[in-house]
């Protein structure tokens, strides 16, 4: 039987049709839709909304009831809860509300919340532009910006969330508000993007034997070290393992020029659903040593996988990213964010180490996921034991419990705190809302 609160928005008749109710064809094929099959939590209804006027409409019944509920952009956050829930409302965003606009007089895009990077940048394309956006075509606009939005062009521009002039939001109770440097400053955290101009970019993936990583290694930690005196420049460096102990790159050496919308889905690579992934993120300095242990820990991990679990199917993928002053001082120069990352790079450059975990069934993801994690502890005991642990969390990329919110530091805490309290005053993002992080504090 479907719960009162999803009878009753049913009943709206500007809802009509956008409530998907379970044991139905529409509900199946978006529950089936989520990146990781982790997140795929069955709530007691679905809720499409088309327009702002349908999201306040959701959001004040909600208020209302006073009942659990969850939302969804693209659905590519990997964790149980991230981005749904179990038995109450999921406020799913991604099938109507991902629509892109450019005007050429102010140049400026809008994006709807409910939109992937990948539309947004086919929509931007022939006017020859492009915005601060996600790397893989299915990641969603509005969980990638509230959760920072490291970018391609985060070292020339900073975070995504630091690129945007104004966003519409609704608060819990229904009311719909604008927040830019001008109106509702301190509830501006999502915004609509700044336009680039976009020439060609180069781009490219490049393999290298073992006996090479020594000097990869040296090499990308030089990179990183410098990388603010070219900040047009990207690069991240990834380590793999699977279920096979010896693994072929060469099919990946290339380098080509296109743009953005044509780079982006070769760097998405294929997206297979119904996987069990985990992601789970650190900071360290940038420092060959913690990169050449990192990778001699990969190995031993790897191995015990493979001897745990000799059927499954895995991945381990580990990418490296750069933390640098750059990044972190462009958000202040374009007003200033909350991530808390100028502590990260206080006393030098660091590197942001994301492990992602893919697991071909349940049972497997049982037995290597504790080895995951237990190869992640590894990492953070010699990172601390030498001094690199830059205790940094970046909340797109969190595991359950690694709290990323916490890390943002004192002061923005507060912040936090004390604007919730503002525009949210019955807590109903941090009770009522069971997807996502919460701010400490306040649930």
């Amino acid at each position: 039987m479907p719960s009162e609160q999803c009878t009753e928005l049913a009943s709206e008749p500007t809802l009509q049709g956008k409530v998907y109710m379970p044991d139905t064809a529409e509900y199946d094929t978006r529950l089936g839709e989520y990146y990781s099959a982790n997140a795929a939590l069955a709530p007691s209804c679905m809720v499409l909304p088309m327009t702002t006027e349908d999201v306040s409409l959701v959001a004040a019944t909600i208020h209302k009831n006073k009942r659990q509920f969850g939302m969804r952009t693209g659905g590519h956050s990997a964790f149980p809860g991230s981005n749904s829930v179990e038995g109450g409302v999921t406020v799913d965003f991604g099938d109507y509300m991902n629509v892109t606009t450019y005007s050429t007089g102010d140049e400026t895009a809008v994006i709807q919340g409910g939109s992937t990077w990948g539309q947004a940048y086919a929509t931007l394309d022939p006017f020859g532009v492009t915005v601060a956006g996600g790397r893989a075509s299915v990641v969603g606009v509005g969980g990638f910006i509230t959760g920072g939005g490291y970018s391609f062009h985060s070292s020339a521009v900073g975070f995504a969330c630091d690129t945007v002039r104004n966003f519409e939001i609704v608060l819990a109770n229904g009311t719909v508000v604008n927040a830019n440097a001008n109106e509702n400053s301190d509830l501006w955290l999502l915004r609509r993007e700044d336009v680039q101009v976009t020439n060609k970019l180069w781009a490219g993936f490049i393999a290298y034997q073992s006996a090479e990583l020594p000097q990869v290694y040296q090499t990308y930690v030089d990179f990183v070290n410098n990388m603010d005196s070219d900040p047009d420049s990207q690069a991240l460096l990834g380590m793999v393992a699977n279920e096979s102990p010896v693994i072929q790159h060469s099919a990946l050496n290339s380098v080509f020029s296109d743009t953005i919308n044509n780079i982006v889905p070769i760097f998405t690579g294929p997206t297979p659903l119904g996987l069990f992934s985990n992601w789970i993120v650190e900071m360290y300095s940038s420092d060959v040593r913690v990169i050449t242990f990192i990778d001699e820990a990969l190995a031993r991990a790897a191995a015990k996988m493979r001897d745990a679990a000799p059927s499954s199917v895995f991945q381990v993928l580990l990418e490296l990213q750069p933390v640098t002053p750059s990044i972190v001082c462009r958000g202040a120069a374009n007003g200033g964010d909350i991530l808390g990352l100028e502590s990260v790079i206080a006393d030098g450059h660091a590197v942001m180490f994301l492990i992602a975990l893919t697991v071909d069934t349940a049972e497997h993801q049982d037995i290597i996921l504790p080895l995951t994690l237990e190869f992640r502890d590894e990492m953070n005991a010699y990172a601390n034991t030498s001094g690199l642990n830059k205790n940094g969390k970046y909340a797109p990329y969190a595991f359950a419990g690694q709290d990323p919110l916490a890390h943002y530091g004192a002061e923005n805490i507060a912040l936090m705190q004390a604007v919730s309290r503002r525009y949210d005053p019955t807590a109903d993002f941090q009770i009522l809302r069971r997807s996502g992080f919460k701010i400490p504090g306040l649930a």
